[in-house]
């Protein structure tokens, strides 16, 4: 009863963790409007501005800046509240054109970023681009490399475990010493999962913030350790793997045995090993694409399906690794019996494995191009071709050589092929691994071309008579891709004009006579408009507005908006 109550307590603090990172599955942040509109010339100096986003973000140091239009740094004290980012000016603003480059994170983990201006009383020349900051490679390499050892050493820890208590049985004597073996690498591998999950917090902070390796002595590289969701992870790892050990403690006591007091020990306790099984793979998918695309009672089942078979088949793998080497004082018999446990389950499990990364795929990409336009979407294909060479193997484990040990235990031949085929399908399981630490870093958001990526953000503004009042537009940033419009309807004194019904807005491709295509539009304040549209082509868009002056009047003003 004891351990059953331990077990229940690992798993609810693990439900807890998931509810304290839980968030709005919005997949990925976008900017929806800025306060002011970037290009609006104010009539005086404001003494702070806004940015509002499409889902709860976080602010990373020196996330916010602002310059003047030849550079120079203007002093800002910025700070984040859900959706919506406040830059409060610590210094009065002189006349003249304002740049504004913002970095946020996502609910993903990851950064997104861009650049507006604003003028105050009059415009200036802009003599000064800021540069969207990135990470350095170091820093990038050393998160991924993390990355790879945290899920590498937690699926060993937790799958060795469970390879031991359900595959390799108890009547087995002269594999005590093999248990033995086993239970202190699960140990080592345990300890490194756990250094590895709190490097990761200082690493994703400066990550996102742009940083670089030597910034990891610093204080703003721990500074997110003040949020209770970024600390979840550890208190899972720990608590989670410490009953994992905990159920291990009968083998790890039995320092150089050989197996002769086996025969009598007592079961693992199954209720410590699943509960700290649960929690610590648990730890693997409270945070990124799992919490950002839902919906979250699909998307974290299928995730902690995906770890717990990935767990189950390389701590298997590892643990006949281990089992079948020429040193091991187990009798070949029970090794078969052993190899024999494994075949059952084996090509199941890599079934589950795909079966819930399939899922997980379709949660997370947009579109099957993204496949292939994305970064994320080719390492993706990388792990899937791995995964097929591991099926194959398993196949061939499944159905040629693990009958043949069965049969002939004693042959030296069939266990040197087992060997060899078990080696190469742990390297090609732990090259899957790795891609998955490099899935973490990348977005499968199709990435701009290196040649879009340096054209800069723009506002196109302009204004049309509406009657006797007045049209204006903003398009934000006037790239290929997603961009913002936003409008707003004034009368002949300049005030908010009040039509019977919402504006229409359609976009049509010029050059190739696509569209229209009718946008949603939303009214943010009284005669101020927004729509968010893509602009996928490069040459020459329509924006097309329909707009009831009053009940019998009818105003169509077409924009212009030429895409680079």
């Amino acid at each position: 009863m004891r351990g059953a109550r331990t077990a229940l307590l690992a798993v609810l603090l693990g439900v807890f963790s998931l509810l304290l990172s839980a968030g709005p599955a919005a997949a990925h942040a976008a900017l929806e409007r800025t306060d002011p509109e970037g290009g609006t010339v104010l009539p005086s100096a404001p003494t702070q501005i806004a940015l509002f986003f499409n889902e709860p973000v976080s602010l990373q140091p020196k996330g916010i800046r602002v310059f003047d239009a030849v550079g120079t740094p203007v002093t800002v004290s910025p700070h984040v509240v859900d959706e919506r980012a406040d830059i409060v000016f610590g210094e009065d603003l002189a006349q003249g054109t304002y740049l504004v480059s913002w970095r946020v994170t996502s609910s993903d983990g990851h950064a997104i970023s861009g650049i507006f201006d604003f003028s105050v009383t009059q415009t200036s020349e802009i003599r000064f681009t800021p540069t969207d900051p990135e990470p350095t490679t170091a820093l990038t390499t050393a998160l991924r490399v993390a990355n790879g050892i945290n899920y590498a050493a937690l699926l060993t820890t937790t799958g060795l475990a469970l390879f031991m208590a359900y595959l390799v049985p108890r009547s087995a004597t002269s594999m005590a010493a093999t248990r033995h073996r086993l239970a202190t690498l699960s140990l080592v591998t345990a300890a490194l999962a756990l250094a590895a999950t709190v490097l990761l917090i200082p690493l994703l902070t400066l990550w996102q913030s742009a940083g670089s390796v030597s910034e990891l002595t610093t204080a703003d590289a721990w500074a997110s350790l003040r949020s209770v969701a970024v600390l979840a992870p550890i208190p899972m790892v720990a608590v989670g793997l410490g009953l994992v050990i905990l159920a291990q403690r009968d083998d790890l006591r039995r320092l150089g045995a050989t197996g002769d007091a086996s025969a009598d020990a007592a079961l693992a306790p199954t209720s410590l090993l699943l509960g700290g099984t649960a929690l610590a793979l648990s730890s693997l998918v409270i945070n990124g694409h799992t919490r950002s695309y839902g919906p979250t009672w699909i998307s974290f089942p299928a995730d902690l399906l995906h770890v717990s078979a990935a767990a189950i088949w390389l701590g298997s793998l590892v643990g006949l690794v281990v089992a079948t080497r020429r040193s091991s004082r187990a009798l070949p018999a029970e090794i078969a019996d052993t190899v024999a446990r494994f075949s059952g389950i084996a090509v199941e499990t890599i079934l589950v494995l795909s079966v819930a990364g399939v899922i997980m795929s379709l949660l997370i990409l947009d579109s099957l191009s993204a496949l292939l336009e994305s970064s994320w979407g080719v390492t993706l294909l990388i792990k899937v071709g791995l995964v097929v060479v591991i099926m194959g193997i398993a196949l061939l484990n499944r159905y040629k050589l693990m009958p043949r040990v069965q049969r002939e235990p004693d042959s030296a031949v069939a266990w040197a092929r087992l060997r060899r085929l078990l080696r190469l399908e742990v390297i090609a399981l732990l090259m899957v691994v790795s891609a998955t630490g490099l899935l973490v870093t990348k977005t499968p958001i199709i990435e701009a071309t290196a040649a879009e990526s340096r054209i800069p953000a723009q506002t196109l503004q302009s204004q049309v008579p509406l009657g006797s009042g007045q049209l204006t537009v903003s398009v934000q940033p006037v790239q290929r891709g997603t961009n913002t419009v936003t409008f707003t309807l004034a009368d002949a004194d300049g005030n908010p004009l009040k039509v019977p019904s919402a504006p229409i807005l359609k976009t049509n491709y010029q050059d190739l006579g696509l569209g229209p295509f009718e946008q949603e539009v939303t009214e943010v304040r009284p005669g101020t408009y927004t729509a968010t549209t893509e602009l996928d082509f490069t040459g020459r868009w329509l924006l097309n507005f329909t707009i009831r002056l009053e009940k019998y009047g009818i105003a169509t003003p077409e924009i212009g908006v030429d895409i680079p």
